[in-house]
This record gives structure tokens, sequence and C-alpha cells, in this order.
């Protein structure tokens, strides 16, 4: 729990989910879906922490409100499952993919629009100065200033509130 952050298993989730939605849908349907992926992954931004922080003040445990996270993945997970994703198209399968080539396309993108380079940049710092201290220390402090997880879980639902406020 704590400000939204990309993890290891993410590392995997986002390319194969960035794959595989154009697969499932026509074109035409790609900016609704989107712009429902996008939708959702603000709000679980905003919302999420402030959860887990009522999960650990009502539980009374971080251990338990992980345990009710890690069943909420589960159910997540199945749901996985019941997705099949056609036969790739006759074309793209003549084709093929190369990693190297959609690196350089991808690259080729970045310098042909700066303003992309630019925000990896801004994002990268954003990640590396302040996210990554806050996520890792905040925690921290709270435990050993206050014996507690519950001032980082207040602290997390005062983010919430205020991400909602924003919203607003």
């Amino acid at each position: 729990m704590g400000v939204r952050r990309a993890t290891r298993s993410e590392a995997f989730f986002r390319p194969a989910e960035t794959a595989l939605i154009p697969s499932l849908l026509p074109a035409d349907r790609l900016p609704q879906a989107n712009g429902l992926v996008s939708i959702s992954y603000r709000t679980a931004a905003v919302v999420g922490p402030g959860l887990g922080g009522v999960l650990v003040v009502a539980l009374g445990s971080t251990t338990l409100a992980f345990a009710v996270n890690a069943g909420a993945f589960l159910v997540s997970m199945m749901f996985l499952f019941g997705v099949r994703e056609p036969a790739m198209k006759a074309r793209d399968a003549a084709l093929g993919s190369s990693f190297l080539r959609d690196v350089r396309e991808g690259l080729a993108e970045v310098r042909r629009h700066r303003w992309v380079a630019g925000t990896l940049v801004a994002a990268s710092l954003l990640l590396l100065l302040a996210v990554a201290p806050l996520t890792v220390l905040l925690p921290i402090i709270g435990r050993e200033e206050y014996g507690t997880d519950t001032v980082f879980a207040l602290s997390q639902v005062c983010f919430a509130l205020g991400g909602v406020g924003g919203a607003l």
C-alpha cells in the first residue's frame, strides 16, 4: 500500500496489456477502451491508497490488509483466465515482430516528438526524486517516530481525499 508505484510484476503486465487490448477489440473501439483503462488506473491511484489506509486502521494490522489486497489480486487474476486472444491475422504473422525493430521504432517516435522525451525525463525524475523516497521513507518514519502503521495509513487516506478533492 502507499503511493502508486511500478512493481516488478507490473513491468510484465503493462506491456502485455498494451499489446493485448488492440488484439481483442476492433480499431474503432480502441479509443473508448484506452480511455476506460486510463480512468481505471487514475481512479485506483487515488482511491487505492485511501482504501489501504482504511484497511490498516480498521483491521489493525498491515499483514491482514496485505492479505485482503492479495485476495483482490487473486480475484482479478481469475478474470484473466477467461480472456482468449484471437489468432494473429495472416499479415501480422507474416511480418513477425522483432524486439529490436520495435525499440528502434519507439526511439524514432521519441526523436520525432521532442515533448515525449521531455515527458519521459520529467516522469523519471519525479519517480526517482519524489515518489521512490516517499514510498520508502514514509512508512519507516511512521513506525520509528510513532510506533504504528496508522500514521502512514492515515496519510494515505488524506492523499486519497486530496486526490478526489483535486479531481472535483
